[in-house]
C-alpha cells in the first residue's frame, strides 16, 4: 500500500509539472507577446486590445494556479470537497453570463476520501465541459448530475445549439477531456445532436 501511494504521488507530480508547462508556460508566452506589442506600438487602439488580452490571460493563469494548488492540497481529499468546488465553479461562471444552472447530486458521501489523480481529472473534465458550454453552446440552461451509486456518473447537458464532436474549434478541449477520462479508466460519451451532453462513467468510488 505504501509503494502504491508513492507511485501515485509520483504520477501526480509528473502530471502537474506537465500541466504547468503546457498551460501556464504557453499563457505567459502569449502575455509576453502582447506586452511587446504595447511597447512597440503608438496605436492607442492596439494598445487597448493588447492590454485587454493581457488581463484575460493573467486571470487564466491565476485560475490555473488555483486549480493546481487545490488538486494537490491534502485537505481537499474528500468527495464533498470536489462537489463543493464543482458547484462553486459552475454557478460563479455561468450565473454571470445569464446561464441557469441545475446541479443535482445523489449518493454522495461527502466524507469519502478519493485519490488526488481521480479528483483532479474529474474536476478538469467538468471544468472543460462547463467552459465549452459557456463559449460555444449559446445555451441558457446547463443541467449537471453527479451520482455515486452502483456506478459513478457525471452528466453535463446544455440546451444549446449542439455541435459536431469532430469540429476543429473544440478539438483541443475534447482531446483533453478524452485524455483525462482515459487516465482514470472511465467511460466517456459526447453527444452534440440536441444541445451538448457529456457523460462520464466509472466504477463507484
Amino acid at each position: 500500500a505504501r509503494l502504491r501511494r508513492v507511485r501515485e504521488i509520483e504520477r501526480l507530480r509528473i502530471r502537474i509539472a506537465s500541466d504547468l508547462h503546457d498551460d501556464i508556460g504557453s499563457t505567459l508566452t502569449r502575455i509576453t507577446m502582447h506586452s511587446q506589442q504595447i511597447e512597440g506600438s503608438g496605436d492607442s487602439g492596439r494598445i487597448r486590445d493588447a492590454a485587454g488580452k493581457i488581463g484575460e490571460l493573467s486571470r487564466n493563469v491565476i485560475s490555473t494556479m488555483s486549480d493546481v494548488v487545490w488538486s494537490i492540497d491534502a485537505r481537499n481529499d474528500k468527495l464533498g470537497d470536489l462537489l463543493a468546488r464543482m458547484q462553486d465553479f459552475s454557478h460563479n461562471t455561468l450565473s454571470d453570463n445569464n446561464i441557469q444552472v441545475q446541479f443535482n447530486h445523489d449518493g454522495i458521501d461527502r466524507d469519502l476520501k478519493i485519490p488526488p489523480q481521480l479528483r483532479q481529472n474529474v474536476y478538469y473534465i467538468f471544468k472543460e465541459a462547463v467552459n465549452n458550454a459557456l463559449k460555444y453552446s449559446g445555451a441558457d440552461l446547463l443541467k449537471i448530475d453527479l451520482q455515486n451509486g452502483s456506478r459513478f456518473l457525471l452528466r453535463i447537458k446544455d440546451n444549446g445549439k449542439g455541435f459536431d464532436p469532430e469540429a476543429s474549434y473544440r478539438g483541443n478541449g475534447l482531446k483533453n477531456i478524452r485524455m483525462r477520462a482515459g487516465q482514470i479508466a472511465a467511460e466517456l460519451s459526447i453527444d452534440g445532436s440536441e444541445g451538448t451532453e457529456i457523460v462520464l462513467k466509472m466504477n463507484a468510488l
